[in-house]
């Protein structure tokens, strides 16, 4: 029996029961084996040969008929009309989007769960023509961000980009702790500059200023 961490199982559950998903880096394929088991349709891909194969034999175990493709990012999507990245880095998630963008038309719902850069990740898609319909908080080792992405447009603040506007509006236990580390690491970061780097210095001071503000 598969076993999930929290991460993923979240992400599982935040996907519709109707969707065709696209797991992107899929690599044991284990997502894609908790939404078949749970009656979903879903592909996973994969650039490397050795986790597709890995997906391919774990799928066969589980005893569920699915598909895992070889390529890169959305090179590999058909009919697919969700696409899932999750466990990158938020740059690398905006590039495999940017690379495809002509074939996001089909794609109703985007479920992203980046490593950094998530306010990049936010406005990107925003960009990109889609609007944060939810966003939750997961603790493993460290704690990330899962946000889903629906086609449509809405109206964001800076402070909507950078904390979520659903986490800002829910703002759990786990919002302050992640904000809290994030605020501690900037204000090391700002010790750190030095005062030629005045620019720099201005705009990470404003950046403290708007988490403290937050966190209050």
């Amino acid at each position: 029996m598969i076993k999930l961490n929290n991460r993923l199982k979240t992400i599982g559950d935040l996907v519709e029961n109707h969707s065709f998903v696209l797991d992107v880096g899929t690599d044991h394929g284990l997502l894609v084996i908790y939404l078949l088991k749970k009656g979903i349709k879903a592909t996973g891909t994969d650039n490397k040969q050795g986790p597709v194969d890995n997906a391919i034999k774990n799928l066969k175990k589980e005893k569920v008929k699915g598909e895992i493709r070889l390529g890169d990012g959305l090179d590999t999507l058909k009919d697919e009309d969700t696409v899932v990245i999750s466990g990158m880095g938020g740059l690398n998630t905006i590039g495999i989007l940017s690379r495809n963008r002509n074939k996001l038309k089909q794609v109703k719902t985007i479920i992203l769960s980046p490593n950094n850069y998530v306010e990049q990740v936010r406005r990107y898609l925003s960009k990109l023509g889609y609007y944060i319909e939810n966003e939750v908080l997961v603790k493993e080792k460290y704690i990330y961000n899962v946000i889903v992405f629906k086609k449509g447009h809405k109206f964001y603040t800076k402070k909507d980009y950078y904390f979520g506007p659903i986490l800002r509006r829910n703002k759990d236990k786990l919002f302050k702790e992640y904000f809290d580390r994030d605020l501690k690491s900037k204000k090391i970061i700002l010790n750190l500059i030095t005062k030629k780097d005045y620019y720099r210095k201005f705009l990470l001071k404003r950046t403290v200023k708007m988490i403290e503000s937050e966190l209050k």
